[in-house]
């Protein structure tokens, strides 16, 4: 199937990783009956690299292949404050869905194009540990950390208003998010 928009199914793939752990990018494609096209040209790879999902892992035609992970290995913790990044990048944990050792909970969070800085803000995250959404909203002042992310294809507010700091995003709602450290 294809990838999901909020809580809808959509032809978009959108895809937010890291190479390294700490600095995420994202990168954009389609996907159709078990087959992506991803442009990673941002990241500066191939601009329509064409891959298949066999299951349990992503197939690219170059060779390269994903394998899909079911749980996280090793444990998350709590990124320092003070060492934490002033980009908003990186893996996240919701306390209201957080199930320890799933993806149940967890969201990772994006504000680059590929290699590049931009102001739109990209999540994908899950609340069951199994089912993936994705949205999408922006910095309304970078220099405060301050943003707003429209939660509507979940069901939420359409701009809902946070403030990044610290390696933490606080809701207008009181909820806040920990950016993680895997270890």
């Amino acid at each position: 199937h294809g990838g999901m928009a909020g809580d809808t199914v959509s032809e978009v793939l959108t895809l937010v990783g890291s190479d390294d752990g700490t600095n995420f990018w994202t990168v954009f494609g389609t996907i159709s009956d078990g087959a992506a096209t991803i442009d990673f040209s941002p990241k500066g790879g191939p601009a329509n690299i064409e891959a298949v999902f066999t299951g349990d892992a992503m197939k690219f035609t170059d060779g390269n292949g994903w394998t899909k992970l079911t749980e996280i290995s090793g444990t998350c913790a709590v990124e320092d404050a003070a060492a934490a990044s002033t980009d908003i990048g990186g893996f996240y944990t919701d306390p209201n869905h957080y199930v320890e050792g799933t993806f149940a909970g967890t969201r990772m969070i994006s504000a680059s194009n590929g290699d590049a800085s931009w102001d739109t803000i990209t999540m994908v995250g899950s609340d069951d540990g199994t089912t993936f959404w994705t949205l999408q909203g922006t910095f309304t002042s970078k220099e405060s950390g301050a943003l707003v992310i429209d939660f509507s294809p979940k069901g939420g507010p359409s701009d809902l208003t946070g403030t990044f700091s610290d390696g933490r995003i606080t809701w207008q709602d009181g909820n806040y998010w920990a950016r993680q450290m895997l270890s």
